[in-house]
């Protein structure tokens, strides 16, 4: 659900990769609620929303990739919002955008939505190798994290493991 800490495990993820020199695109994969631009202090004018609507070749990736502070860590912002972000993550586009960029890059990583009360997470899982759970400690009902688990699983989502957010020392 919201304010699991998928966004900061994305970055942190990303981040320790780049940090080994292994090069990272980071991908917002939440075309709803984005954020990784304000993270970043870059612009959000255009990105992965315009390649998806209007995108013709995969070439037009590329200029819409913006580099970070940080060295090997490369940024795909989601861009104007669009007004429907499930229809976009059903094109081929998106596999389109995923074969390109993982010919490019070391590794790729999707900050991802909820996977509950909308569908996005398993459209974006329906193309990417694993995924990650994220929970917040003492956030998220046993029931609801399982269920949310199952729903993955079905879509054909390995998952690759989980991590537990937010835990007080």
């Amino acid at each position: 659900s919201q304010g699991e800490g998928k966004t900061f495990i994305a970055i942190n993820l990303a981040l320790v990769f780049a940090q080994l020199g292994e090069r990272v695109l980071l991908i917002e994969g939440d075309l709803r609620r984005p954020s990784l631009h304000k993270r970043f202090r870059l612009s959000n004018e255009r990105g992965v929303s315009h390649f998806l609507a209007h995108g013709r070749d995969v070439s037009e990736v590329e200029p819409l990739i913006q580099r970070s502070a940080v060295l090997n860590l490369d940024v795909l912002v989601c861009g104007k919002i669009p007004p429907n972000p499930a229809e976009l993550l059903s094109t081929p586009r998106v596999k389109a955008l995923l074969t390109w960029a993982g010919e490019r890059y070391d590794h790729l990583i999707i900050d991802g939505t909820p996977v509950f009360p909308i569908t996005d997470a398993l459209l974006w899982a329906n193309h990417v190798d694993a995924g990650v759970f994220v929970a917040k400690f003492g956030g998220i009902h046993a029931g609801l994290a399982s269920r949310a688990r199952q729903k993955l699983q079905e879509g054909g989502l390995k998952i690759a493991g989980a991590i537990v957010n937010q835990v007080a020392s």
